[in-house]
């Protein structure tokens, strides 16, 4: 007898279901075909991306590296596919100009990054966005001015000869070579830490053992590591995807748990002694004013705001808000500043007819002695200085690239832009263009003269450019000026044997050497 088959039990996979899977599977293929393409069908050119996998590609070479390559291949305007998604790398000076400056409203945000997920660090300047970064940025503005940074001076002159200038007279006493990148970190550290927060860390003088200049550098150090090397790329990969409570309970963020507390904890607690006239502030340090306002208004912080932009309406900032500033003064400086002084301290050393024209130029304006003050009207006299510290941060500036995002649908030079789409200024690839730069990769301060009128200084980028460039670059000049200056007036830098004949760059979002770098520093008579 024939059995029904109709009766027969379902394999329980059946024809609707492989319909459904294959119907899903063909939408996934053709939305990955129409957004991998997209720039293609704009007449953009770029590499292929891998779907899913997009143009993160796996590299023995740096990101800025690739970068350069692709502008060589693909021209100054060309599209890829990063973590954040698709993005416009735009290498042309005039397109750039019109981004950062003169269509500055239509890009205002720095691109998003996971390296802001915390709620701490998402309220720093450099991580906030649309009015809440305008109304920040006004308030923290009047503590960077000329006048201002021209008060630190003194505070710089001592970190020089406490930190830089006794290690160099202990160390030449043997004839001992000096680790230029170890003497310059705790230098920064140390003008940070007394500019930042009125902090006496060369001193040996705070009463909490936590408040020292070891601490301070551990941390610091600490802070940077992952945004150092190739972890960084492989780690925002992973917090676009994992919930932000699980990146903080294993501590697998760009930015080291153990050190942003340390920071945050040690800024609050500053802030608060200062509030409550426990701890005495220096006018002229960072903290302070921010103190001052924060009284003026009880529980709030606020400054005047400028008239052309938000009408000169008061703008208040929560205690956790200026806490957030103070961090973001002191881990922004750091290792930018740190970076410029051994690259420039490097270059002097390779070429020793550059050292001695500024050494001259040193020793004919503040005198043949390392103890001579360095004033701001001493370094505007010094026209060669500050084209020796422009040409260094020009090959190697301290940050390779900057992101935008697109605020609005706009347009670029004829080009259509739609609201979310991520740009990438190539900082790094610009400094060392050939067009742009005769013999980009010669060290050679006499570039900048007033008399070589073919120079475009736009494309001169190591702060940025517009509204949102750097805050500290007077600062970080003052700070690198001075310290070179006090240098030079008393000793002469050389290459030592372990002195390596090229750097070996690190491979991560800050420009530094990978390795140590010795050098000799030789009293003059």
């Amino acid at each position: 007898m024939e059995e029904d088959i109709s009766t027969l039990p379902s394999s329980g996979f059946g024809i609707s279901w492989w319909y459904c899977i294959g119907t899903a599977a063909a939408l996934l293929v053709g939305y990955n075909v129409w957004y991998y393409t997209q720039f293609i069908r704009s007449g953009i050119p770029g590499p292929l991306p891998i779907p899913f996998y997009a143009n993160i590609k796996r590299s023995k070479e740096a990101f800025y590296i690739c970068e350069q390559k692709w502008v060589a291949k693909y021209g100054k305007v060309m599209g890829f596919f990063s973590v954040g998604g698709p993005t416009l790398l735009i290498a042309d000076v005039k397109m750039i100009k019109q981004l950062l400056v003169k269509n500055f409203s239509s890009f205002l945000n720095r691109g998003a990054s996971q390296f802001v997920q915390s709620d701490r660090l998402r309220k720093m300047l450099i991580g906030l966005r649309g009015d809440q970064w305008r109304s920040t940025r006004h308030t923290i503005l009047p503590m960077f001015t000329a006048s201002k940074i021209k008060l630190m001076a003194h505070t710089l002159n001592e970190c020089t000869e406490a930190v830089i200038l006794q290690k160099l007279r202990e160390s030449t006493k043997d004839g001992q070579t000096v680790e230029i990148k170890e003497l310059y970190g705790a230098f920064s550290i140390c003008c940070i830490g007394v500019a930042g927060f009125g902090l006496q860390l060369h001193s040996h003088s705070e009463d909490d053992e936590s408040l020292t200049l070891a601490a301070f550098e551990k941390n610091a150090k600490d802070f940077f590591s992952r945004l150092k090397s190739t972890k960084w790329l492989l780690i925002e990969i992973l917090q676009k995807y994992i919930p932000y409570a699980i990146i903080r309970y294993f501590d697998i963020g760009l930015v080291s748990q153990e050190s942003e507390n340390f920071f945050f904890d040690m800024s609050a607690d500053l802030f608060k002694k200062r509030k409550e006239g426990r701890m005495q502030g220096d006018s002229v340090d960072f903290m302070q004013p921010m103190v001052n306002a924060h009284k003026d208004e009880d529980e709030e912080g606020w400054c005047q705001s400028s008239p052309m932009e938000m009408g000169m309406k008061k703008v208040k900032l929560s205690i956790d808000e200026v806490v957030a500033q103070c961090v973001m003064f002191l881990i922004a400086g750091y290792e930018t500043t740190a970076a410029c002084l051994i690259f420039a301290s490097y270059l002097l050393a390779c070429h020793p007819d550059v050292q001695e024209k500024l050494a001259s130029e040193v020793r004919a304006t503040i005198g043949g002695s390392g103890s001579h003050k360095v004033t701001f009207e001493l370094i505007s006299k010094m026209p060669y200085l500050d084209k020796v510290v422009i040409e260094a941060l020009r090959l190697y500036p301290p940050i390779a690239r900057v992101t935008r995002e697109c605020t609005k649908d706009t347009s670029l030079q004829g080009m259509r832009i739609r609201k979310g789409t991520r740009f990438i200024v190539p900082i790094w690839t610009i400094h060392r263009d050939p067009e742009l730069w005769p013999d980009p990769l010669t060290f050679n301060p006499d570039r900048f003269s007033a008399q070589n009128n073919c120079l475009n200084m736009d494309a001169f980028l190591s702060f940025g450019d517009g509204p949102r460039s750097c805050l500290g670059n007077r600062f970080a000049l003052a700070e690198i000026k001075i310290a070179l200056a006090r240098i030079l007036a008393e000793f002469k830098m050389q290459m030592a044997e372990d002195t390596p004949q090229t750097l070996e760059l690190g491979k991560g979002v800050f420009l530094s050497p990978r390795h140590s770098v010795p050098l000799k520093f030789v009293p003059l008579a």
